[in-house]
Formats: C-alpha cells, structure tokens, sequence
C-alpha cells in the first residue's frame, strides 16, 4: 500500500518497478464512464492511523530503522496518506466526497484531463478536471488505477487532489511524498496493519533516513535582518499595515522579524548522521543526533504539522528537540525554506512558545539578503497580517 511514495528518491524508482513486476497498476480506459475503473465505495488509509491495531506493525517497522522510533513510523505515515476527507463514492463521471462525521463535503461530476507519467516507470497518473463550479469540493484529480502490492494483498489506489492546477499535482513541483490512498469500505483496521506488518523490513528500507529531505547546509534568515537590502522590505511591511489600520515603522517592523526568526546560529548543517548548528564564522555550537518521534498539529495553521526529532546520547544544549516543517516555497517562483523550533524545553512549550510567532526559519545558501528581501516585499500584506 505504501510503493508509490517517494521517500527517498532512489527508492521511489526502485519500488516503482517492482509494481510494474507484479502487475500492479495496469489496465484501464478512459473511453467507457472516465472513472469507471475507480468505480466503488472507498476509504481513506489515514482514518485508520489512530488505531491501536496499528501499533505493533510500527513497532515492526521502526525496529528495522534505527531512525525512528514507532511513532515517528506512524508519523511519517499520516503525512503520507493525509488526506481531507474519509471517504470517496465513484459512480459514473462523479465523485462523492465524505468527511470523518459522514456528512457530504460534495459531488462532482468529472472529464477526462489525459494522462501524465509517474517518474520511474510506464503507467500513469489519471488526471480529471471538474466539469462545472466543483463547491467546496476539488476541481482537480490524478488517480492511480486499482492495484495491490501481490497476489494476496490489500487493493488499494492512489490519488491527489486540489484547486490549482494538475501541474501543481503531479508535476516537478509536487510533493512527492503525499499519496493520499483509498481501500475498498470494509477494510479493516486489522487488514491495514497486517499489510504494513507483512512487509516491515521492506517499508523500513523505504523509509530511509528521515533527514533527506533536509539534507545540506542551511542558512538562518536571522543573519541576514540588519542588511541593507532588508529596509526596503520593511517599509514594504509598513505600507501593508496601514492600510490594516496598524500603526508600525520599519524599526518595528525590523524588530518583529528579529522576535520571529530569532536564531543563535547563522547556519545549520544536516547530514544523514548529525545535524550541526554554526555561527556565521563556522563556531560550531552544538552537534547532535536526531531521532524521528513523528508529527504533532501547529496550532494556529489548521492541517499543517511539526516534525518531531529528539537528540540521541548526549544532547546538545539548547538543541534537544526540534520541530521542523517541510522543505517548501510559498509560490512558484518563491524561495525554497522551512521553519523551525528548537531548544530543551517540553514539546508542549516547544509546540507553544511564549512568543507564538517564533518561526526561525532556514534557506539555501544561495538564497542572499537581497533575494529574501525580495521575498518579504512580495508577501508584506501576509507579514503585515501578522503584525499585532
């Protein structure tokens, strides 16, 4: 059930394959009812996560992969397989979607968008466009046909969804780690987690370590608040809070970005056995290794989530635990960065800081002051939300 993710690259490609050697995802056509081959009641994998049978297959798992502990199994899990709603009713061009309570989120009739490949191998992405204003629903799918993982395995599919675009889905910018996955309605709890179980070594594998997507030097956008270049962001901040009725200057405004991505490092390095945090001139401040203890909700940003890692044999100080988000831009054209928490405290005062608005956030190298000042003048009405 879990072949087609994408964690890390090499073995997306690798699993891939063996789908295709087993006949996997095969078949179909989109000249009968389009979603005819999907045709059926479903359940989303993620309403299951929360269930103690569960619990013995992670711990299966996470015993082949010294980097995460059980919980940070299931928790790489419900990033994988998150998805908005429980359930999906296939009839004909339409879809029904299901939230948890049962209720109806909509129905959507959809049309064929063509195909799009998988990276790795011959079978494709199903892509769907909404025929019609699709409500709360989503005007955008990409299905992966029915298929299980060996002779005796659970059928299940794969799909994405979304308002932006098919690109957005399944292109070079998605992310590649998300695959929501839908079992026939009396899947049971049990039959999940003797799936995950049957293959536990296997998945171990795949998982890989959980830093890859972190892996390289990164910078602290702290370090680059008192340049120049960043005045003119500033005022672009404080133009934005005028009109919201707010009365900063660029002082305080400048002041508020120190308060929000604080950090006594200008640097963090990751690599796939420890992460090192440095001053600007490479003082090394503190060196750990980290265990993946899996995802807990940001308060404040519904649906989005902190991972979790804890330091391994002596703790660095101020370093004992991290929260970080993943890799991500806030655009197409947008620089790549992701935030971060960190220190000694509990995940609780970690996960509510006394500063709320604490989010150190990491960019790449080559990300100067100039360019994230140029990012900050484009997105100056959200950072002027913010403001208090």
């Amino acid at each position: 059930m879990w072949r087609y993710g994408k964690h890390p690259v090499g073995w997306l490609l690798l699993v891939l394959v063996s789908i295709l050697a087993l006949g996997g995802c095969g078949g179909g056509s989109d000249k009968q009812a389009a979603l005819a081959p999907w045709e059926g009641t479903w359940k989303s994998l993620s309403v299951y996560l929360d269930d103690p049978a569960l619990t013995p297959s992670c711990e299966a798992v996470a015993a082949h992969n010294a980097a995460y502990t059980p919980q940070g199994v299931l928790g790489f899990l419900k990033k994988m397989y998150r998805c908005d709603f429980a359930g999906m009713v296939v009839k004909g061009d339409s879809v029904t979607f299901r939230k948890v309570d049962g209720s109806v989120l909509g129905t959507v009739s959809y049309r064929s968008a063509g195909t799009a490949p998988i990276l790795g191998h011959d079978k494709p992405w199903h892509l769907f466009e909404a025929v019609g204003n699709p409500g709360e629903a989503y005007r955008y799918l990409a299905l992966v046909e029915v298929h299980s993982d060996g002779p005796d395995a659970m059928k299940h599919w794969h799909l994405r969804y979304g308002n932006t675009s098919l690109e957005a889905l399944v292109g070079s910018g998605a992310d590649a780690t998300w695959w929501p996955t839908m079992a026939a309605e009396d899947t049971t709890a049990a039959a999940v987690a003797a799936d995950l179980g049957s293959e536990a070594e296997a998945f171990a594998q795949f998982l890989g370590n959980p830093w890859t997507p972190w892996l390289g030097t990164w910078v602290s956008v702290s370090s680059y608040l008192d340049d120049p270049a960043m005045e003119a962001a500033y005022a672009a901040v404080v133009a934005e809070a005028t009109k919201l009725g707010k009365s900063y200057d660029t002082a305080s405004v400048k002041a508020f970005f120190k308060g929000m991505l604080h950090t006594p490092f200008a640097l963090v390095r990751i690599s796939a056995d420890a992460t090192v945090f440095l001053t600007a001139d490479g003082t090394e401040l503190g060196r750990g290794g980290y265990v993946y203890q899996g995802v807990v909700p940001m308060p404040g940003f519904e649906g989005s989530l902190w991972d979790h890692w804890t330091a391994t044999g002596s703790s660095p100080a101020g370093y004992g635990r991290i929260l970080t988000t993943a890799v991500h831009s806030d655009g197409p054209e947008a620089m790549k960065h992701w935030h971060m928490r960190f220190g000694d405290a509990s995940l609780q005062d970690l996960v509510n800081p006394s500063n709320p608005m604490w989010f150190p956030t990491c960019v790449k190298p080559e990300t100067t002051a100039a360019v994230f000042a140029e990012d900050v003048k484009g997105e100056a009405a959200a950072y002027a939300a913010f403001l208090p």
